[in-house]
């Protein structure tokens, strides 16, 4: 390489701290000198004179380099940071005020703080974790989970009819690691890329056998987000022209086999299962039986005050000593009761305001890969606020489904945080991992020098 290029080279990457981008700066930008260079030797001038001219047409080069440094520098999402503290912070205060309960809502506060410090130091382990790694190993990952699965559902211990793993004296519910077959999955669509119809039947296969999986566990809660997140996946994937084809003939193949399968779970519904909807529908049935939860939940929520706790007992005794699931289901009631119906507005515009901006940065991934593995974690944690909040305020049938960072837990509160740091990884590396086109109807990417007329052009939007 001519002397003077190298250095110039050498001169514009030393103001670049991302090191790892180096290597396609420096391709790029020798491409275009040297293109350039070719065009001043047809004017009659050496090889040397050529890319001498060149480097100087290029400019000042730790100017660019301090330009190229700003663009392809890591960024940090701080708003999902403060909304996330906000929610986190809320939990903190209601466990708090649950490890004072002397029943079976009681919680050990010194175990919350550790699994919660635990899992923000595992969410920001994931944050500075390349997350490009994960894509060649996505299949890999699916069927390691699917063996797993499968091994503790046929020789795991089961207590209460649910299997589970134990280590030591820890317990873990193995349906919230369920998560991470749409972590899978993201990667397996990105390798589809343009493969056409029988692509989406195989990722279509994938998404049934997992979720059915989980319906034989019994994790029907789970189940039931595994299956919203994966036809939520499919559809944006046919939308975005990931496999090619005609997206009106995948979108109709994809509504019928995703309505067939919710007939069939219909049918299969167990009598329980039954009684939790007719409970729902007839709000008075059964008060005392299948309906008691959600009948002490709706008195809590109807007696709570703006500010400041209620006062109301259920047969002389105080509510949280009442209601299972105070401290993970049924949370957001115990939030309301306990500190008032503002706070749990306002916690309810946290959320809302967390799930939009989690799109919103979602939206803005160059990368489709990185599009498809944040667009699985946005999904996941917002269904699994949406589904938990309109369970606590009665609009949807009772279901065993946690509010992520506040519902009292092990597994599920480390988990939502990996989640959580995938997102913030994507976007930490959305200015650095190259942009990809998905399908026909995609832009190309874009390079950030051009040559146009004889001139170079260094485009740093």
């Amino acid at each position: 390489m001519n002397k003077e290029l190298n250095n110039f080279l050498d001169e514009v990457c030393e103001r670049i701290k991302y090191k790892k981008i180096h290597s396609e700066i420096r391709t790029e930008l020798s491409e275009h000198i040297l293109s350039l260079a070719e065009e001043y030797k047809k004017e009659g001038l050496t090889e040397d004179e050529a890319v001498r001219k060149a480097v100087l047409q290029m400019g000042n080069s730790e100017e660019i380099g301090d330009r190229l440094n700003k663009q392809h520098k890591p960024e940090t999402e701080w708003s999902l940071l403060f909304l996330v503290s906000i929610i986190v912070s809320i939990g903190g205060m209601i466990m708090f005020e649950c490890s004072k309960y002397q029943s079976m809502n009681s919680v050990y506060f010194e175990r919350y703080l550790f699994i919660a410090l635990l899992s923000i130091a595992v969410m920001l382990g994931v944050y500075f974790y390349d997350y490009t790694r994960l894509r060649n190993r996505s299949f890999s990952l699916y069927t390691g989970l699917f063996i797993l699965f499968l091994i503790i559902k046929l020789f795991g211990i089961t207590v209460a009819g649910r299997p589970i793993i134990k280590v030591g004296s820890f317990s873990v519910l193995p349906e919230f690691l369920s998560p991470f077959f749409l972590i899978a999955f993201a990667g397996i669509l990105d390798g589809y890329k343009g493969g056409g119809t029988f692509s989406l039947v195989k990722l279509i296969i994938l998404a049934f056998l997992s979720v059915a999986l989980m319906f034989l566990f019994p994790a029907k809660g789970m189940a039931m987000l595994l299956f919203a997140g994966f036809f939520v996946i499919l559809m944006t994937g046919i939308l975005r022209g990931n496999f090619g084809g005609k997206v009106r003939n995948q979108m109709l193949l994809l509504f019928c086999i995703f309505s067939m399968i919710i007939f069939l779970v219909l049918l299969s519904l167990q009598p329980y299962q039954l009684e939790r909807i007719k409970v729902f529908l007839d709000k008075d049935r059964d008060i005392m039986g299948s309906g008691y939860q959600q009948y002490i939940a709706h008195k809590w929520l109807s007696m709570s005050k703006w500010f400041g706790k209620t006062g109301l007992t259920f047969n002389g005794s105080p509510l949280e000593s009442i209601l299972p699931g105070a401290n993970t289901d049924f949370v957001f009631v115990n939030i309301v009761a306990t500190f008032g119906k503002a706070l749990g507005l306002g916690l309810i515009i946290a959320v809302a305001a967390f799930i939009i901006r989690m799109f919103a940065v979602t939206r803005k991934i160059k990368n489709d890969y990185g599009f498809y593995l944040s667009l699985s974690s946005c999904v996941i944690l917002s269904l699994q606020f949406i589904l938990s909040i309109l369970v606590n305020l009665n609009m949807f049938p009772l279901a065993s489904v946690s509010m992520p960072f506040i519902s009292y837990g092990g597994t599920n509160y480390i988990v939502d945080m990996i989640l959580l740091g995938i997102i913030l990884s994507v976007w930490r590396r959305n200015n650095i991992v190259k942009r990809t086109g998905i399908g026909s109807k995609s832009l190309p990417y874009r390079k950030f020098i051009s040559y146009e007329d004889g001139r170079i052009i260094i485009n740093l939007k």
